[in-house]
């Protein structure tokens, strides 16, 4: 029978032909390995400019590093979240993926939304955070999102259906009543919205957003004394 053991030298010669291969497969990697570490420098002194809010310098590194890093689905997705933060809406929109790209989370998808809804693209928005809604059915803004954008577009049948449709136990949330003064504001029933922002504004006195929303439904209700009363006793809330 055939000896299937290598001698000794052929033993020695296989160890220093693997020895060379693996070195040079070393070698090989670390040119790419320095690389991979040089983007993820970059990327994170990238997110650290646009905390500061040095915006442009953030956006020009992420951008250069798309380029080198096509692959990389994570540049594009902070590249997107830092011109919303730098209201670059138009920029957002052009820039988005897909909605099925594995790059789309909920919260990318929502923000996108919010730039369309900022340009008044009102079905790309809905779209968008309809989008939302499906990754991550459980969370409310993608819902609200959805209803607002939707009384945006004059559409209220839509908008109450879809806040209709949240569970009971969201209904009395302060941020779906919110939504719903929104609505109904839009919807152009100031008595219904003041009754809504004045939920809000029991669990919360000084909530911005109710309170000027509480002032606009006064100012609609003819009744601006008291809206003005409201701008007094919290400056800024009208402009």
């Amino acid at each position: 029978m055939r000896n299937i053991i290598p001698n000794t030298g052929s033993a020695a010669a296989t160890f220093r032909t693997l020895a060379l291969c693996v070195l040079g497969l070393v070698l090989e990697a670390a040119p790419r390995c320095a690389e991979t570490a040089d983007v993820a420098a970059r990327h994170a002194q990238a997110i650290v400019l646009a905390r500061a809010g040095d915006y442009a310098n953030a956006i020009t590194v992420l951008d250069e590093l798309r380029r080198a890093a096509p692959a990389d689905r994570s540049l594009l997705t902070d590249a997107i979240v830092v011109r919303a933060w730098a209201e670059r809406d138009r920029e957002v929109v052009d820039l988005a993926p897909a909605k099925g790209d594995e790059a789309v989370t909920a919260d990318l998808a929502r923000v996108i939304a919010k730039s369309a809804r900022n340009l008044r693209l009102f079905d790309a928005a809905a779209g968008w955070y309809g989008r939302a809604v499906e990754i991550e059915p459980a969370a409310l803004d993608g819902h609200l999102g959805l209803a607002m954008t939707q009384a945006d577009a004059g559409d209220f049948p839509a908008a109450d259906a879809t806040l209709a449709a949240l569970p009971a136990s969201a209904l009395d949330v302060a941020a779906v009543r919110a939504a719903r003064a929104y609505v109904r504001e839009r919807a152009g029933a100031p008595l219904a919205a003041l009754t809504e922002y004045e939920a809000v504004l029991e669990r919360d006195a000084n909530d911005r957003a109710a309170l000027r929303g509480k002032a606009l439904a006064l100012r609609a209700l003819l009744l601006p004394s008291q809206a003005l009363a409201i701008e007094a006793a919290h400056p800024g809330t009208l402009t």
